[in-house]
């Protein structure tokens, strides 16, 4: 393991036991985001999270056991310009249970 990447792991620990979003909790908010308005801001602040998720857990990211993270790594090798607005309705409707999970965690922990 890097590093970077034992940090990472330490960091988010803390922040799960502390109640707070962990690194994985703040790129799934930013994929969301992405998804709802998909603008080179939102792009470059999905970059910016998934990059702060330690490494081994970034497949995790969307807890999608068939695609993994394909969804996210399919947005970020493309500007934003070049993906497929069709393709992202999908991705929106695909993850909709995912993004209700992920609020309810989030609302649980305030």
């Amino acid at each position: 393991m890097e590093q970077d990447d034992l940090i990472g792991v330490v960091k988010d620990t803390l922040h799960e036991l502390n109640g707070e979003p962990t690194s994985s909790d703040r790129c799934r908010e930013a994929f969301f985001r992405f998804l709802d308005e998909p603008t080179p801001l939102h792009h470059e602040r999905l970059r910016e999270a998934y990059q702060a998720v330690p490494s081994h857990w970034q497949i995790g990211v969307l807890k999608d056991s068939d695609n993994g993270d394909a969804a996210i790594m399919a947005i970020l090798v493309r500007e934003v310009d070049a993906i497929d607005r069709g393709w992202l309705d999908e991705q929106k409707q695909w993850y909709e249970d995912l993004r209700h999970r992920h609020e309810e965690r989030l609302w649980q922990r305030d």
